[in-house]
């Protein structure tokens, strides 16, 4: 856009050094709102020498009053309207402040081609770029390009467009636009010029496109390897935009893009109002099902110029104004149905579960086309997010409950402080190391579900103890008690109501809970008296309670003791176990697996004890995904199986009705 009499030197500070102002004789800087304090600092340095810099961008443009305390004149909007009259002006010796560009009034876009020579020497992936349009007419609630570029879809001419395509000596092309489907009346002689040069190109458009079939074929033909689609939200309002509803469901328009051989990458934000902390699992689960090629996550950042912005100053929602933590990746607003704090965890807790093996391997295999392609894209973006730590903390993050369900102050006469510290604090030690590292399993992939799925509609309220992240009953709306922060953290981010509790001593009133679950949880106990009598305390007459158990002390092995087992039972005595404690056995199956393998087993625990670290990952990497994958469905009988040689059992009990509500958390105490 600049004239060619004029030399121009381009600066990328991601590759080269900021030079000092000798033999310039203007400085032009463009800043998004991130990058507006680094922006102001480097105009500062060039004034200070003596050199003219004049600023323009996003952030310019919606704050121009604090980058004029930076430059000697701002560019308001398109920098090509205005331009060459600026330039005349520094020549000339008249600077305005202001240069304001008009605003678009017709749907025509007219721009140069770019000056790809001041390119050289740049290490990018391809300087063979192109801006087909610009505009938009949804003008979301937060999104700056309507009123950047407009309300209406602009497109330069076809003709134009291919020309410079033709220029271009290698294939790989990448089209800078917004939305460069939104029009598929423009888009159309574009797409067909471009299926005729046998190029591979990529771009950002919405979703509506895939509506049309003959549009999507078309893209397909013309070279499309892939698209970058926002769908903002899975849920609410936002799920609802203009730029992607349409007559078909979202799902069934990524699967038509996925079956065309196109990559798609889809983004969500997290942090609208009608979020709460449900909105992380809920996307997990569309991203599981829609497995889209590339899913990315972000935060919802209220931008200067933005009708959210102006929402959140005028509700005094905004956190401050340090513009370099408006990038997506930090929370600068205080949202509505959580905590600033549990939307950035869920939102790192999201990205790290999106990037593992299991899950990236899936949605390769649901994508038919470029799978080498997509593999690389995941491949690439894993290492990133598995460099994200979650940060520590020593305090659940849900750390109030419901008053109806939560015990208060007059039932603390039931709480008994754990007798057996030092087997509390070795499961606490063992178990916090493998949740710090695990991912959060869906309690749809275990074979448990079928079982639990059918017991739902029965137990509105229900409670499971000592879950991990292995839970078995559903996580929203469900009450869990663990004693490890992993577990508390990351299923509060995912719309548990999640508490540090005890196992003897379950902080929930008398008669509360109509389903309990708790699986490989009773071992661990020292004296599991308690704990069944707790157990029992909590449920309802007629309640559910299912639990695995280990049997035998004769099948006991290391294992057992290296995951902390203190216990193994004999099922001659499971009757009076459950009697004692008004359970009534209805139904039971074999259940569990731990390597039968002498030789593999001890070779695992070496591991275990010596390389911790390593061994948690091969766990949690490669043997826990294997396990769920071979899984066998759980066969029940009535009362208990013949256990002869079984080394884990399932159980499923129902508390006697007319049983005395909490007598047994009372004579344990």
């Amino acid at each position: 856009m600049t004239p060619l009499h004029w030399d121009v030197t381009l600066v990328d500070e991601s590759q080269d050094t900021i030079p000092d102002g000798i033999g310039f004789d203007l400085v032009g800087i463009t800043a998004m709102t991130h990058q507006a304090p680094r922006a102001y600092e480097i105009a500062d340095q060039f004034r200070r020498e003596g050199v003219p810099v004049i600023m323009g961008g996003m952030h310019p443009t919606v704050a121009p009053e604090e980058a004029l305390a930076h430059a000697d004149a701002v560019v308001i909007g398109e920098a090509e309207p205005v331009m060459a009259r600026l330039l005349d002006d520094v020549l000339a010796g008249r600077l305005d402040k202001v240069y304001r560009a008009p605003i678009p009034q017709d749907d025509r876009l007219v721009v140069p081609w770019s000056r790809r020579e001041i390119l050289a020497g740049k290490r990018y992936l391809t300087t063979q770029t192109v801006q087909a349009s610009r505009g938009c007419p949804y003008d979301c609630a937060f999104c700056t390009v309507t009123h950047y570029f407009g309300n209406r879809f602009r497109y330069r001419d076809t003709a134009d467009i291919l020309a410079e395509l033709r220029s271009f000596p290698r294939k790989l092309v990448i089209f800078l636009d917004d939305n460069l489907l939104g029009d598929p009346v423009k888009a159309r002689p574009i797409l067909e010029g471009m299926a005729e040069l046998g190029i591979r190109w990529g771009s950002q458009t919405s979703l509506r496109f895939a509506e049309d079939t003959d549009l999507l074929n078309l893209v397909a033909r013309s070279g499309c390897i892939g698209l970058f689609v926002g769908i903002e939200s899975v849920t609410g309002s936002y799920s609802l935009l203009s730029k992607s509803a349409g007559q078909s469901l979202q799902s069934d328009l990524m699967k038509r893009v996925r079956d065309a051989g196109i990559i798609l990458e889809t983004s969500f934000i997290f942090g609208f109002d009608d979020h709460d902390q449900s909105i992380f699992d809920k996307t997990l689960r569309f991203v599981e099902e829609c497995s889209p090629s590339v899913p990315t996550f972000n935060l919802l950042t209220p931008y200067p110029g933005t009708k959210l912005f102006l929402q959140y100053e005028q509700e005094g929602r905004l956190l401050h104004r340090d513009w370099n933590r408006y990038n997506h990746s930090e929370v600068v607003f205080r949202p509505k149905l959580m905590s600033p704090e549990q939307l950035y965890r869920g939102w790192l807790e999201a990205r790290k579960e999106a990037y593992t093996w299991p899950s990236i391997l899936y949605r390769v295999r649901k994508n038919p086309g470029r799978r080498v392609t997509n593999l690389a894209y995941n491949i690439l973006r894993k290492g990133p997010n598995d460099s994200l730590r979650i940060p520590a903390t020593d305090e659940p993050l849900f750390g109030r409950q419901s008053g109806e369900i939560a015990r208060n102050a007059d039932a603390a006469k039931h709480r008994r402080e754990p007798e057996h510290a030092d087997s509390t604090a070795a499961n606490r030690d063992f178990y916090d190391a493998l949740w710090s590292e695990s991912r959060l399993e869906r309690p749809e992939r275990f074979n448990t579900w079928p079982l639990i799925s059918g017991l739902l509609p029965l137990a509105p309220t229900r409670l499971e103890i000592g879950p991990g992240l292995r839970p078995r009953l559903p996580i929203a709306g469900t009450w869990f008690a663990d004693i490890s922060p992993p577990v508390i953290r990351r299923l509060t981010t995912q719309g548990g109501i999640a508490v540090s509790g005890e196992t003897s001593a379950l902080p929930f009133c008398d008669g509360t809970f109509e389903l309990v679950c708790a699986f490989d949880v009773m071992e661990h106990t020292e004296d599991d008296r308690p704990v069944f009598g707790e157990v029992s305390r909590v449920l309802k007459e007629g309640g559910f309670f299912i639990f695995s158990i280990p049997l035998h002390a004769g099948l006991w092995t290391k294992f057992d003791e290296a995951v902390g087992h203190v216990r193994r039972y004999e099922p001659a005595g499971l009757p009076e176990l459950f009697d004692a404690h008004d359970l009534v056995l209805e139904r039971s199956a074999a259940y569990g697996m731990q390597p039968a393998n002498c030789r593999l087993l001890n070779f695992s625990l070496w591991w275990l004890k010596h390389r911790r670290r390593e061994a948690m990952w091969w766990y949690n990497k490669v043997l826990m995904p294997l396990g769920m994958f071979f899984q066998k469905r759980l066969k029940f009988v009535d009362g208990l199986i013949d256990a002869a040689g079984v080394d884990e059992v399932v159980l499923v009990c129902r508390k006697r009705k007319g049983a005395s509500p909490g007598h047994h958390a009372i004579e344990d105490a």
